[in-house]
């Protein structure tokens, strides 16, 4: 079991980026550094901060500026890309939609996953074929030879990307479903996943490397070709009473291997429990001995990325609350790479975190830092690893007057993967398995299929 560790870890992964995929990056003291770094941080609180990720700032800001977009068109506008099982499961979400140990989640969400064309996995992957709803969405009448030919070699029409040109030569009615995205939305979303790719690859490489692995353990027919979610959140302020609760997502760990969540820079909503708990899931966890030797940055007093000699940020002075007890309010901080502290201002009431409750031990917030990902480990690490690292429940609270947003990306193995303790883990755990083999897709698919109600 983890430490009871009192912040989250901020890494700076340049020579990560940088070098993971040189031939002679093994004797690299700047490299081996941020494996050690990640190792830590994945033993004692399976989360970590990011930076020197190779991201643009800007690129991270216009992400999450075209999601508030979306969120604010008109609702009928919104529901045209309405999540429903004959959408794969992809699509708008409403508010409440989403459950977490049944009960609601107060956000609205668009899901977006890896396309799956039809019959690529067999039954495995059936519930969740298909491409994502940014495209143009065209209805075809289903009375003609055309879409009798698109019927049988497709599992959802609106799903497809038809020509409208050729449809209308054959004489099919064609109805654009497609919103009125933001402008560059599509575009921009897929450019976004094919970075956050390729980041979540390269920290996979300092995983395995950390773990005693190969530099492709992860890789191969286990994660060589990682199926990946992007999920597009907003949390709203005008919920109706009969409705308003303040858990914008209950208490979870993720399914998968790796999370990059890009997050509002100015409200503090995500917390991680301080204490892991011994049981996640359908697996129990034996617990294994952590070492002590982490070194945890403080998330605010660092330098946050860019070339600015100071910036200003909002620094939570006790950013544990325990039962019964309310967060004191935070500082103001002038960050130059020194701890640096000068006057002291209580900020608007909507930056104030909620009172906490405490759980399975104590919650910290995941304050925000501009340019960085918050990072954490998944389900599917915890069986590869044989326990050695675990991920950590978290949790999103409503406690803003401000619509937030938030973009979730998660790497995970290849969908068909079998998950199951690797060797060079269990050698270090004792020799004996201490999970069951997981197909990746059964485990998601599982997940999906029981997460909503629609």
């Amino acid at each position: 079991m983890g430490s009871d560790f009192k912040s989250i870890p901020l890494i700076d992964i340049g020579p990560l980026v940088e070098k993971i995929d040189d031939p002679s990056m093994a004797n690299d003291k700047d490299l081996l550094q941020v494996v050690r770094l990640l190792d830590d941080a994945c033993k004692e609180a399976g989360f970590f901060y990011v930076k020197g990720h190779g991201i643009d700032e800007s690129l991270m800001r216009e992400v999450r500026n075209v999601t508030r977009e979306f969120f604010q068109l008109p609702y009928e506008e919104k529901l045209k890309i309405k999540m429903t099982p004959q959408s794969g499961y992809r699509g708008y979400q409403r508010i409440g939609e989403n459950i977490t140990k049944g009960k609601p989640d107060m956000h609205e969400a668009i899901d977006c996953y890896t396309p799956i064309r039809p019959g690529k996995y067999g039954d495995l992957a059936k519930p969740m074929e298909g491409s994502n709803l940014w495209y143009v969405c065209f209805q075809i009448p289903t009375s003609s030879l055309f879409s009798r030919y698109i019927f049988k070699h497709c599992k959802c029409l609106h799903l497809l990307k038809v020509c409208p040109s050729i449809a209308c030569s054959r004489g099919l009615k064609i109805e654009n479903r497609k919103p009125k995205y933001p402008s560059n939305f599509e575009v921009l979303l897929e450019n976004y996943i094919k970075l956050c790719r390729d980041i979540s690859r390269k920290i996979m490489r300092g995983i395995a490397l950390a773990l005693g692995g190969a530099i492709d353990a992860f890789e191969g027919d286990t994660a060589g070709d990682p199926f990946w979610v992007l999920r597009l959140i907003g949390y709203p302020v005008d919920i109706p009473e009969e409705q308003r609760t303040d858990t914008g997502c209950g208490a979870h760990t993720d399914y998968g291997l790796l999370t990059l969540v890009n997050q509002d820079d100015d409200i503090c909503a995500l917390e991680v429990a301080a204490v892991k708990p011994q049981h996640m899931g359908t697996y129990s966890l034996k617990s294994s001995s952590i070492g002590k030797n982490v070194s945890f940055a403080s998330p605010i007093a660092t330098v946050l990325g860019g070339h600015n000699s100071s910036v200003m940020c909002w620094e939570l002075q006790n950013s544990v609350a325990r039962e019964g007890s309310a967060a004191s309010p935070p500082t103001m901080m002038e960050v130059d790479g020194s701890d640096k502290r000068t006057n002291t201002a209580v900020p608007e009431p909507s930056l104030l975190p909620s009172e906490v409750q405490n759980r399975s031990g104590e919650w910290i917030y995941a304050t925000p830092i501009p340019g960085t990902f918050v990072c954490n480990i998944g389900d599917m690490l915890k069986v590869w690893t044989n326990g050695i690292y675990q991920p950590t429940l978290h949790r999103v609270v409503n406690n803003s007057q401000h619509y937030r947003v938030s973009v979730a990306f998660f790497y995970e193995s290849n969908f068909d993967a079998a998950v199951e303790p690797v060797e060079f883990c269990r050698e270090k755990t004792g020799g004996a398995a201490k999970y069951e083999k997981v197909v990746y897709g059964e485990h998601l698919v599982q997940k999906v299929l029981t997460n909503f109600v629609m």
